[in-house]
């Protein structure tokens, strides 16, 4: 579960004339590659001629680690990057019936994309419940198969059902249907009657949990299904991320999941959208205020790092260096520090595993969080040393730092 809403967007659209977030962002895709977290990737429609995916385009997905609380970093297959994407065949907002296409890279930079030449999945080739169009799609490697998730609805108009269903494959050419489909149906007079939508995939143990949106015409919010095999799976009744109250960014959809593990928090990203207030940097054509939110497994309180006042400096000769931190600008009113305790260790992971063989302080009840001088073993020449604080407010609420 992930109930701590971020209550500021943390992407916004810029808002300038012609470029492609002038209007909004949405569908979040988040993952690690090269000491990065990113947001999302670049794939450009084709414009080689009339093809199938010659008027827009909407990547989804790169083949990437499926851990919940792994890295989350993208993985290779044949020596490339594999990215699932969907396209309609009209001109405007999502005209026409969509089919599913599989492009490729050898870029490290995620620049330069290739695409197989004709899509992976089409609805026509599918059942009664995906004969409208394809959507948002969710691709994983388990055990050398390919599983591609992926969300439809029945008809091109009126008020349609969306459900998600699954292709599987050996090869990411071929894709044979489950024959079960779709395997997240919606459930008739509940908060998910309407859409099942946006699959996210991830592995959870010995367990396997989809993320996903229900939508009942009225409020789109977020919901998890579990499953033991990635074919039989079992909705949790209720929404796990509501509709926020008032003016809140998420106070129409709170929809469109894709989860991340850093630093033993768990980070769920979603799109929001509230109706459009005066300021906003964007305006969706609905119109709307359409951002990216994120709610996390733990609050937020920490901010910055630093190390006699500097982020992870190299080359220290100080023998006491003296440590600090700031606090997130979007703090309850009455928070406070109570206590805090410090914690170095001479490697990342002996300190995320509570190995702690440099420093710990204990829990020291104090509000300072500047220069506090490292009272730990003596520092070594050459050595990398890692640190994080762990505060407690007056409520006793505790807060985690990241690692420095």
């Amino acid at each position: 579960m992930t109930p701590y809403k971020w209550k500021k967007p943390v992407l916004v659209g810029s808002g300038a004339k012609g470029a492609f977030d002038s209007h909004a962002v949405d569908c979040p895709f988040v993952f690690r590659h090269n000491d990065w977290q990113h947001l999302s990737t670049i794939l450009t429609r084709n414009e080689e001629g009339i093809t199938w995916d010659s008027r827009n385009i909407a990547g989804t997905w790169i083949l990437r680690d499926n851990d919940m609380h792994g890295p989350g970093c993208l993985k290779k297959w044949n020596g490339k990057y594999w990215l699932v994407y969907h396209s309609y065949p009209g001109d405007g907002y999502e005209a026409g019936s969509a089919k599913i296409g599989l492009a490729w890279t050898e870029d490290d930079n995620l620049m330069n994309w290739n695409r197989l030449e004709n899509p992976i999945l089409v609805p026509e080739d599918g059942g009664e419940w995906e004969k409208g169009r394809l959507y948002k799609e969710c691709l994983l490697e388990y055990e050398g198969t390919f599983y591609l998730f992926y969300n439809a609805k029945d008809k091109d108009e009126g008020a349609w059902t969306e459900q998600t269903g699954l292709a599987t494959s050996k090869n990411l050419v071929q894709w044979t249907r489950y024959e079960h489909n779709p395997v997240l149906q919606v459930t008739p007079d509940a908060w998910d009657s309407g859409f099942v939508s946006d699959p996210c995939v991830l592995r959870d143990g010995s367990r396997w949990t989809m993320f996903y949106f229900g939508f009942n015409y009225k409020a789109a919010q977020e919901g998890i299904a579990q499953s033991d095999n990635l074919l039989d799976w079992r909705k949790y009744e209720e929404p796990i991320i509501k509709t926020g109250e008032g003016n809140a960014i998420d106070s129409v959809f709170a929809h469109k999941p894709s989860v991340i593990t850093h630093n033993g928090v768990l980070y769920h990203f979603y799109t929001a959208c509230r109706r459009p207030m005066e300021g906003d940097a964007t305006c969706n054509i609905f119109p709307e205020s359409r951002t990216i939110a994120v709610a996390t497994s733990l609050p937020l309180a920490i901010g910055s790092l630093r190390t006699e006042g500097r982020p992870n400096p190299i080359g220290l000769d100080e023998p006491a260096p003296r440590l600090s931190w700031s606090f997130l600008e979007q703090m309850p009113v009455a928070f406070r520090q109570k206590a805090y305790r410090i914690q170095v260790a001479t490697s990342c992971a002996r300190l995320m595993n509570g190995d702690v063989d440099a420093w710990d302080s204990g829990i020291v009840g104090s509000g300072d969080h500047t220069a506090i001088p490292y009272a730990g073993t003596v520092l070594q020449p050459r050595q990398r040393y890692y640190w994080k604080v762990n505060i407690e407010d007056e409520q006793g609420t505790q807060y985690d730092s990241v690692v420095a």
